[in-house]
């Protein structure tokens, strides 16, 4: 996986894999999107930003470089979804998830995503503890 200059991606996806019953909880609360490429689910900066859950399409996570390129982070496909810790604590988001692969998504917004993982420790186990592994990694990206 290369971004648009050609560099790896910092990180291939994790173990964080959500099953189809996830999914199907994920759908419960969210809205199905279908997606095209070059689609931008979510921006750096944005103060409200939806959780994605990926049904079938293709999205980049990126980040920017210190020269202001973007950069890869991480490509995501089905069964993933993007998002960041950020949205457990309502701040802005550090990352911009854009499809790369023409799809369908799940979107749910950051309150019905905080009342779900209340109510469901399973998946919250999954998501939360893909949200600091993420971070780890990037911020092991950085130094």
């Amino acid at each position: 996986m290369t971004d648009s200059l050609g560099s790896p991606a910092i990180f291939s996806p994790g173990q964080a894999e959500l099953s189809d019953a996830q999914l199907a909880l994920l759908a419960s609360v969210g809205v199905i999107r279908t997606v095209e490429v070059g689609d931008v689910l979510f921006q750096s900066g944005d103060e409200i930003f939806d959780f994605v859950a990926i049904i079938d399409a293709q999205v980049d996570v990126i980040g920017g470089s210190p020269g202001g390129e973007e950069v890869l982070i991480v490509r995501h496909g089905p069964k993933d979804f993007a998002g960041e810790i950020n949205m457990l604590s309502d701040a802005r988001s550090i990352l911009s998830a854009r499809v790369s692969g023409a799809g369908r998504v799940i979107t749910v917004p950051r309150p019905d995503l905080h009342h779900l993982l209340a109510a469901e420790p399973e998946l919250a186990d999954v998501i939360v503890g893909a949200f600091i592994d993420r971070r780890r990694m990037l911020r092991e990206g950085e130094g």
